[in-house]
């Protein structure tokens, strides 16, 4: 048989589990209190802090002359320099050289041999003699037509057509003479001289040998003045000056010494300016093929630099640094020129002694506020 419980049994029992549940239910509701006050309290304390104006690095915008100093090499060289030949072809008849011999002005250096030069001159010289001695015989007739016309033996017409005979042949002796001359020069010409005092540097025929008109036979270098070249820009040359002191040194050697500009070419498309400095001679004399460096400086202009550090995207078409004003950065597109060891020329809305940001400002922006390192 089925046993049915009372109502009066019911209630008791779920009095008795509500006494035993409710404890139990404030106590899990206590331990969420507490675990949410606690993950609030961890969670204040993760917060990360309150962000700080980032650091940066700070140098001056400095105005700078951009005059211009240039070291060119170059080497020392004889100012008079010669390659000598003859003006007429023939035979190296000799040679009285040497190479690197010293020889005075006006010293025989090489004969030529030219069987047509001597009969020339031996023709001149018979035609000088025929010429005048037919002067000579028109001079005797025009004594006689000037007493034969004083007695009125001849006419007037005579003596003037005798007269204009010797006139004549003045001119043909004078033309002969000239002959005779120019075949004397190039009898002469024979024999090659030194036009200056100097050393033989280069033979470049032997006795024996066949040579034609204006072959070089040997080359003379002068002993006396120096100097050296140096090629320039059109620009460049042009701002030089004749006589203009410029400093130049030995390769090698601390000292320097000075020259003097005598010369300044003309610079063609494709074609440097040729740039002649005469040498003084200081305290060691200078010797031909001698290394140097040249020292020119060009004046300038006050031109506005900053450190290479300090532009942002120059490869890109957008330079630009940050100037730093009041703890904040502002951006300042800036033009480039030329630069100028570890710094480099700009153009742009800046001042001299103005602060740029050289170091951290990798992720800066217009008007960021920033901390200044010392």
């Amino acid at each position: 048989m089925f046993r049915f419980a009372s109502i009066t049994d019911w209630t008791t029992s779920s009095s008795r589990r509500w006494r035993v549940y409710l404890p139990l239910a404030l106590l899990a509701t206590l331990i969420g209190l507490v675990a949410v006050i606690s993950m609030a309290g961890n969670g204040a304390t993760s917060l990360p802090p309150p962000a700080l104006n980032p650091p940066v690095r700070i140098a001056s915008v400095m105005l700078t002359d951009d005059g211009l100093k240039l070291r060119l090499p170059g080497v020392t060289r004889a100012s008079q320099q010669a390659d000598l030949a003859f003006l007429h072809a023939g035979q190296l008849a000799r040679r009285d050289v040497q190479r690197g011999q010293r020889v005075p002005s006006g010293a025989v250096l090489a004969q030529l041999h030219n069987p047509a030069l001597a009969p020339a001159l031996a023709a001149a010289q018979a035609q000088v003699a025929e010429q005048s001695e037919r002067l000579q015989q028109l001079e005797r007739e025009l004594i006689r037509q000037q007493d034969l016309h004083q007695r009125n033996l001849v006419p007037t017409e005579e003596l003037e057509r005798a007269r204009s005979r010797r006139n004549a042949q003045h001119q043909a002796l004078g033309q002969a003479e000239a002959r005779l001359s120019e075949a004397g020069l190039q009898e002469a010409e024979a024999l090659l001289r030194a036009p200056f005092a100097g050393t033989v540097t280069e033979l470049h025929v032997e006795p024996g040998q066949f040579v034609t008109a204006g072959q070089p036979i040997l080359s003379l270098t002068g002993d006396d003045e120096l100097e050296v070249i140096v090629a320039l820009g059109a620009e460049r040359a042009t701002s030089l000056t004749l006589g203009q002191r410029v400093p130049i040194r030995a390769v090698g050697m601390s000292a320097s010494e000075m020259a003097t500009i005598r010369e300044i070419g003309l610079a063609s498309p494709g074609r440097a300016a040729s740039v002649v400095l005469a040498l003084d001679q200081g305290s060691e004399p200078w010797q031909p093929g001698q290394p140097v460096h040249v020292e020119l400086s060009f004046p300038g202009r006050d031109v506005l630099t900053v450190p290479l550090a300090a532009v942002l995207d120059p490869a890109a078409g957008d330079s630009h640094l940050f100037r730093v004003v009041d703890e904040r950065v502002l951006k300042v597109p800036v033009s480039l020129g030329n630069v100028r060891g570890d710094r480099v020329e700009v153009e742009g809305p800046l001042s001299a002694g103005d602060a740029v940001v050289v170091a951290g400002h990798g992720q800066l922006l217009d008007e960021d506020r920033v901390r200044v390192l010392p």
